[in-house]
């Protein structure tokens, strides 16, 4: 029996014929948007790094036409069928979202520690008692350094007040204390983007990684209930 690979979903009932990568592909139409599918491929082309890049490319070349609404990289349809119940049960859910994503990509910035961070996990030649001790100071350095890395993200994202959405992580590794997505209009790209060169001046301790435009990943919300509708 046929299965299908999706790509993602867009704000149109309409769609012309294009490949992904050699992949013919076709849009499942409901309530003005689309499914994109095409053939699922092996298991081992889906799981490889030229795969993955093929479909973010794909996602961005499409941003210059349509919203985009991504979904969990992966996902399968076990039938034609039932990607048009899925877009027919979820449909109104999926419009709003595109409505409150329309015009907008995301971009990410990264700031990491420029100093090593001392790991002070626990020796296996401790007794119970210094074991125990030791545990509790690995715990109270990584509240520490948890505190730190909030303190100085805050000041970041102060710097983007006119930013409404942000989603941030901390602490991701060692070094990598902050990680911001930002849900900007495309039309503030360029104000971004200056805005990342002042944080630099800013915080001269730092070492920040800046990406995008991408599509709006972080903010879709729904795409796990659409792999588990289908």
């Amino acid at each position: 029996m046929a299965r299908y690979y999706v790509v993602c979903l867009i704000d149109s009932s309409s769609f012309p014929g294009r490949k992904f990568g050699e992949l013919e592909l076709e849009a499942l139409s409901d309530t003005g948007l689309s499914l994109l599918i095409c053939a699922a491929p092996a298991k081992e082309r889906m799981s490889s790094p030229e795969f993955a890049a093929l479909h973010a490319c794909f996602l961005d070349d499409l941003m210059g036409d349509y919203t985009v609404l991504p979904v969990r990289f992966g996902t399968i349809l076990e039938s034609k069928e039932a990607g048009l119940e899925a877009l027919a049960r979820q449909g109104a859910e999926f419009s709003r979202l595109m409505a409150r994503l329309a015009g907008k990509v995301e971009m990410g910035l990264k700031a990491l520690w420029r100093e090593e961070e001392q790991d002070v996990s626990p020796g296996s030649a401790l007794s119970g008692r210094e074991y125990l001790l030791a545990r509790l100071e690995q715990e109270r350095v990584r509240q520490r350094r948890l505190a730190r890395a909030k303190s100085l993200g805050e000041e970041i994202n102060s710097c983007f007040p006119w930013v409404t959405e942000k989603k941030t992580r901390y602490l991701v590794t060692q070094k990598l204390f902050y990680n911001c997505a930002f849900l900007i209009d495309r039309s503030e790209l360029e104000r971004f983007w200056q805005q990342v060169k002042e944080v630099k001046n800013l915080f001269p301790g730092l070492s920040f990684l800046a990406s995008g435009p991408w599509p709006p990943c972080t903010f879709a919300g729904p795409e796990k209930d659409l792999r588990s509708g289908v």
